[in-house]
């Protein structure tokens, strides 16, 4: 009977983020949505906390709705406070991103030393900092990339186990700390899509990025400055088709006959539905890029660079095209664009390794095994 009683008590999970997940803002709050969800499925009960304690109806509300305990303001002064008068009755603690751990670590261990924590790092802050720095002009920032990378390492050390997107991540982290054993890839999933628009329906082609996120702002001008006015060259006939949420105003003086600077749109659908070839000019940046793999699961044939594909599963030529010069994102654009057998064969693989490689009974494994890496079974 004992045993029985156990088997009905699920096992508690307190989540910590920077702050409530928005699921039409970025990348990082689709992903945080959905390991949620996974985690709800597999019978664990969750209670989530944003380190800024803030309360939005429709964000914290649709956490809510997925049957997840939210913990913000009025009723907790602090995350401090919720930790030191809560911490005990949770069985693990699974945290986002590095600083987010620094500011909880100490408090938690110090209250309940023996409770597992579960670092997802998001991705990998100071490669995404170094790559920005070796793109740039300004190298008084590499100091800076180095301290973060110092401060991200002292957190792997610390936690019982590392959740990367990809395993280039997790090579870069033993490299630098090989003592650390406890690396898992963290699951990624898609929902089911169907290719709703054939080759003939669509036109043009389309950059998507969150212009808060600076990689995505490098890739834009690589875009616009680049490629763009050497494509026009060639074939001034194609037309670019730019969206994202965060743009900036002055952004928009870039508009043309060559250039439809949208912006934010409700409906991703819409990004990767109408056109012909989507493009994602990634110079640098770490993780997992959440907007190639929707193209893939949308059947959304692309153009990538070797950053962008990083992780992905994309290989040259089968699901994705690959470019680095301004000269090779020419030619594959108008590939792509034009060979209506290549377009269709290049669709029909990238939805392929959406379906095996991104669903959800995938992500339910890798999360049993993520459990049970820390000791923790539901």
């Amino acid at each position: 009977m004992t045993n029985d009683l156990n088997a009905l008590v699920k096992k508690r999970i307190l989540v910590i983020d920077h702050t409530s997940p928005e699921l039409t803002r970025d990348a990082g709050s689709y992903a945080a949505i959905q390991e949620m969800r996974l985690m709800c499925e597999l019978g664990y009960a969750l209670t989530f906390m944003p380190s800024d304690l803030v309360f939005t109806p429709i964000h914290t509300g649709l956490l809510s709705e997925m049957g997840v305990e939210c913990v913000h303001s009025p009723f907790w002064a602090s995350t401090n406070q919720f930790i030191q008068e809560k911490i005990a009755e949770f069985d693990a603690v699974y945290v986002t991103r590095f600083y987010v751990v620094e500011s909880v670590f100490e408090q938690i261990k110090s209250v309940k030393p023996s409770i597992p924590i579960i670092f997802n790092n998001s991705d990998l802050h100071f490669l995404r900092e170094l790559r920005l720095v070796q793109n740039s002009d300004a190298p008084e920032k590499t100091q800076e990339a180095m301290q973060i990378k110092e401060r991200e390492l002292k957190v792997v050390e610390e936690v019982d186990a590392v959740l990367c997107y990809t395993s280039i991540e997790h090579t870069v982290l033993s490299s630098h700390v090989p003592s650390v054993q406890n690396y898992q890839i963290t699951p990624w999933v898609l929902p089911q899509r169907s290719v709703s628009h054939m080759f003939d329906e669509r036109h043009g082609i389309a950059f998507l990025g969150y212009f808060g996120h600076q990689p995505n702002v490098e890739a834009f001008r690589f875009l616009i400055e680049g490629i763009m006015p050497a494509l026009v060259k060639v074939r001034p006939d194609i037309v670019l088709h730019v969206y994202g949420s965060g743009m900036p105003d002055e952004f928009f003086a870039y508009s043309s006959s060559n250039v439809n600077m949208v912006g934010f749109v409700e409906d991703l659908a819409d990004v990767y539905c109408h056109h012909r070839v989507f493009l994602v000019p990634l110079l640098s940046g770490a993780g997992i890029k959440s907007k190639v793999l929707d193209a893939f699961s949308y059947g959304q044939p692309s153009v990538l660079t070797d950053v962008a594909a990083e992780g992905t599963g994309a290989i040259n030529g089968v699901n994705a095209l690959l470019a680095r010069s301004v000269d090779q994102w020419v030619d594959q654009i108008q590939r792509l664009h034009d060979d209506r057998e290549l377009w269709r064969e290049i669709s029909r693989e990238s939805t392929e390794l959406a379906r095996m490689k991104y669903g959800v009974e995938a992500g339910l494994r890798r999360f049993r095994e993520i459990f049970a890496s820390v000791g923790l079974e539901q």
